[in-house]
């Protein structure tokens, strides 16, 4: 028992670090509240989703569509692994491609910004 406390202990400590949760679903997975709840945990916390599924048809998917703020990339199937690695990274290219475009903005509003408007704005 400890050791699943502990794993999920981590799992959440991971969410709390990371920028884009991917996450591997199976027709297992899905329907577990160990998986629900580190869904649940990742939305609530404004992480970004990205599932990803091993079979287009999975009973229990339609009830977390609602946290899947991107499209479902499935590997399984007739759309083959090749399919859903291309769908792959060009999710994870644009979620690098926002995160540079946030980056950007602060560094545009900081050299804007004098020091003494810096200042008050946090007193």
């Amino acid at each position: 028992v400890s050791d699943l406390k502990e794993r999920v202990v981590a799992a959440k400590d991971a969410i709390l670090q990371c920028q884009l949760f991917v996450v591997v679903l199976s027709a297992e997975s899905i329907l577990t509240s160990l998986v629900s709840d580190q869904l649940a945990f990742a939305e609530d916390k404004g992480k970004r989703i990205v599932p990803i599924c091993l079979h287009s048809n999975v009973d229990g998917m339609d009830k977390l569509t609602s946290l899947f703020q991107t499209r479902l990339l499935v590997f399984g199937d007739d759309l083959g692994f090749e399919h859903g690695m291309d769908n792959l990274v060009e999710c994870l290219d644009e979620n690098v491609q926002q995160a540079k475009a946030s980056v950007h903005q602060v560094a545009d509003y900081t050299a804007k910004t004098s020091t003494d408007d810096i200042i008050d704005a946090l007193l």
